[in-house]
């Protein structure tokens, strides 16, 4: 009785032949096909070869994946139609999708490569032969190149994908008690996300707006800047971070919702943002790009990458982009160039010890837009086109970030990472930026020239030690980790900022920088941060799991007046902490709960003035409940989750001196989330999410012409109650792609008063890809209906910028 084993993640499987087949699931059926192709294959071959010394008997056949990850089966979404005349790589590539295909054929290889390495066949005896003459024949071993692949996750919400922002553990979206939101290379390839504005405004709950100079982001009913913290491949920004422009060079951009904290140091219990470059991964990588579009943008990159030997990966990736319109809005006067160029080199040292050195670099100038005046808060049809702004205007910014890491298995189930990294970063502003319309003249006055230089200069290291063995009978994963910053920012501005003009409402004349102040060195700060933090992941039972973190940060702040030549010194101590628990209700099913809470400085720390040193840090606090699962053999994946948080220890004014700040401030937020993705067939795809939100001041205070005014009540600047997107993909052949999209932004305030309300708006984009010679044609349209709206409120309500209007792009991708 011939007996086909297979082992898959631990566990055993075996099939007697001589036995009539149970029906099998569609998934497993193609992966008992794949395997009878890779035995046929590997018994073709060795036949072949050595047909005149001796014959093999596949009587025992035995593969072991390589790793968990590599052992993933494919997507149960049914097969499309296969191409002849693609490549591996392009069959490895679909296989991240609904396409199911690719990943047998890497399978069916692996069986081929991997059984030739276990132990030989005991041959087969020919008619006359004695057992003595058996068992003199040659063993006879087959072996194969070691394939190189890549995990594949579901498509749609990948709850089986690792996710580091959320949880250096390793776990998977499924098993962290929090939100946590991926947006793929994938997906913003095929949705025209070319910038992060566009990409982090799908996801559920978050909407984006230019702010002076940056891209501003709102979640969970928190949108000043400060709020949520941005990371550059896990690594934190300890100060103001200005996020990355475009987008082609990121492997995934992670959006965690909730205390991030715990493992990215003092910050917010909001949440954060992780960009995260491409990486050496070994695999193949042979692509450029071209583009053109509205505002006749354009722009070029590629991306390369492979193996230099059976040990030394690489990945090199450029990208640049210009455009005449779209700096930081689609008005007269914004254009812009944005380049970067990002590159890894990876080793495994030893079959325990993988180093790795990466390197960005990226260049982002352009004209600065702050938006136009409102007209008793709306926006004038006539003036949408205007930038009031100065024709010697700037915005640069000037970015290397290198990383140095080593992760090392010490022995099984113990490893050791340590990441050394480098941040130096110039920026560079040089403005008008706030505009008012006068009524008595009928002209625009402007004010705030600006003139602000940074120079900042971030060094750091992070060891991190991960024990995964059990607690008595109990499965456990630990982390224990230290993370030291040294972080030297210097500020230069022309303050006090004197000067302003008024110009034509109509048609303004920009003028020039001609500020009364001259710009020189204002403030240098240095921040030392230490943090100490603990991640623990206990299996209570099978479905049962208990997840506790914890951070301690000692940040010692040094600043130094450069005009009067005094400083001053802060420390703060700031705890961070999470508890949760998820149930496992079924296999894919999963119920959480967490409670969190951070802590995080009053203010901006890297330009801390020095009336604001000796406030106490902001508290924050937040519990969230929800459900994460796939249904229906993986054609459903949702989540759902419902939060409430609370922040205080906000600076706010007196109720009987307006011109004194306290620290008693208060604002609050309720709300819940919902993401789903439907795949019923490999031709469609339908992607959804809604988030509603309840934002509050509890305790906050307005200075109102020198009058404490109560903003009780209030919902703050820039929230909108609701936001949704939405999305379907057809593929009426496996050479065309179609798709459809919807972003929808409820109504907000742009000011504390509630008085200056921003209309809520609706965008519809499409895209039709195809492929065409070597490569894929695609044509990108945003914002089809043309609507005019504000994306975001500026200078306390009294301006408001504009989102871009009607748009089209087209991208040409080939794979050499």
């Amino acid at each position: 009785m011939n007996i086909l084993t297979i082992k898959y993640d631990g566990l055993q499987k075996k099939t007697h032949s001589s036995r009539p087949m149970k029906h099998k699931p569609f998934q497993q059926q193609h992966c008992s096909i794949a395997l009878i192709i890779g035995a046929s294959l590997l018994l073709l071959f060795t036949t072949t070869t050595f047909a005149t010394e001796t014959s093999i008997d596949h009587s025992s056949i035995q593969v072991t994946p390589s790793s968990k990850e590599d052992s993933r089966q494919s997507s149960p979404i049914p097969a499309a139609p296969t191409d002849s005349h693609k490549t591996n790589k392009e069959h490895h590539q679909e296989s991240n999708g609904a396409t199911p295909d690719a990943s047998l054929l890497e399978l069916a290889k692996t069986i081929v490569a991997e059984t030739a390495e276990a132990e030989p066949p005991l041959p087969v005896s020919s008619p006359g032969q004695s057992k003595e003459a058996i068992q003199q024949l040659p063993t006879v071993k087959v072996t194969a190149p070691r394939l190189v692949r890549s995990p594949t996750y579901l498509p749609g919400i990948p709850l089986d994908k690792p996710s580091r922002t959320g949880s250096r553990l390793g776990l998977t979206i499924q098993k962290i008690p929090g939100s946590v939101e991926v947006i793929s290379s994938k997906t913003i390839k095929e949705r025209g996300f070319t910038t992060t504005l566009l990409a982090v405004e799908s996801a559920v709950g978050v909407t984006t707006g230019n702010c002076f100079g940056v891209v501003c982001f709102t979640f969970r009913g928190f949108s000043d800047v400060t709020s949520i913290p941005l990371l550059f491949d896990g690594n934190r920004y300890p100060g103001l971070a200005v996020p990355p422009r475009s987008t082609y060079n990121y492997e995934n951009i992670e959006i965690i919702k909730g205390s991030s904290s715990v493992l990215h140091g003092l910050g917010s219990i909001i949440g954060s943002i992780n960009f995260i470059p491409k990486k050496a991964d070994g695999v193949e990588h042979r692509e450029a790009q071209v583009s053109y579009g509205a505002w006749d943008t354009r722009s070029v990159g590629a991306d390369l990458g492979g193996q230099v030997s059976d040990r030394v990966s690489y990945r090199l990736v450029g990208y640049h982009v210009a455009a005449d319109k779209g700096s930081y809005g689609f008005a007269d006067r914004t254009s812009f160039e944005d380049s970067h160029l990002s590159g890894e080199l990876a080793m495994d040292v030893t079959a325990d010890l993988r180093a790795s050195a990466s390197i960005d670099a990226f260049r982002d100038r352009g004209e600065g837009y702050f938006g136009i005046p409102l007209i008793n808060g709306k926006i004038d049809k006539q003036i949408v086109d205007n930038n009031y702004n100065i024709d010697d205007d700037r915005i640069e910014k000037n970015v290397i970030w290198s990383r140095v890491k080593l992760d090392w298995r010490l022995q099984d189930g113990i490893g050791f990472l340590n990441e050394s990294y480098m941040n130096y970063e110039k920026r560079e502003w040089k403005n008008y930026e706030t505009y008012e319309f006068n009524a008595t003249t009928g002209l625009v006055d402007r004010g705030d020239l600006l003139r602000i230089d940074h120079d900042q200069r971030i060094y750091g290291n992070r060891s991190e030690l991960t024990i995964d063995r059990p607690i008595a009978a109990l499965d456990n994963k630990v982390l224990v980790g230290v993370d030291f910053s040294y972080n030297r920012h210097q500020r230069d501005n022309n303050s006090p900022y004197r000067g302003g003009d008024s110009v034509d409402f109509l048609n303004p004349t920009p003028g020039f920088f001609n500020s009364l102040d001259n710009e020189g060195a204002q403030r240098r700060t240095k921040v030392k941060n230490v943090g100490l933090y603990i991640d623990d992941f206990l299996h209570l039972t099978k479905t049962l799991k208990l997840a506790l973190s914890y951070r301690h940060d000692i940040s010692k702040v040094k600043s130094f007046n450069l005009r009067n030549n005094s400083d001053f010194r802060k420390t703060y101590h700031g705890n961070s902490w999470r508890v949760g628990t998820l149930f496992d209700i079924l296999p894919k099913v999963t119920i959480y709960g967490q409670w969190s809470g951070a802590e995080e400085p009053p203010t901006q720390i890297t330009t801390l003035p020095l009336n604001r040193k000796n406030f106490d840090l902001r508290k924050s606090q937040q519990w969230e409940v929800g459900v994460k699962g796939s249904f229906f053999n993986d054609r459903v994946q949702t989540t759902v989750a419902f939060y409430d948080l609370s922040r205080k220890n906000l600076l706010t004014r007196d109720t009987g001196n307006a011109d004194t700040i306290q620290q008693i401030g208060k604002q609050s937020s309720q709300g819940m989330e919902f993401t789903l993705a439907y795949l019923p067939t490999w031709q469609w795809e339908f992607n959804g999410n809604l988030a509603l939100t309840d934002s509050q001041y509890d305790r906050f205070v307005d200075n109102v012409g020198g009058t404490g005014v109560s903003r009780k009540g209030n919902r703050p600047n820039d929230v909108p109650s609701k936001t949704a997107n939405a999305w379907v993909t057809y593929k009426p052949t496996i050479d065309w792609r179609i798709a459809a999209g919807m972003h929808y932004v409820g109504k907000r305030f742009g000011d504390r008063a509630n008085t200056v309300e921003l209309e809520e708006y609706v965008t519809f984009n499409a895209a039709i890809s195809v492929k065409y010679g070597p490569g894929e044609l695609s044509i990108h349209g945003r914002n089809l209906g043309d609507k005019l709206y504000a994306n975001r409120s500026y200078n306390g309500g009294k301006q408001a910028l504009i989102g871009e209007p009607r748009a089209w792009e087209a991208f040409y991708r080939m794979n050499f």
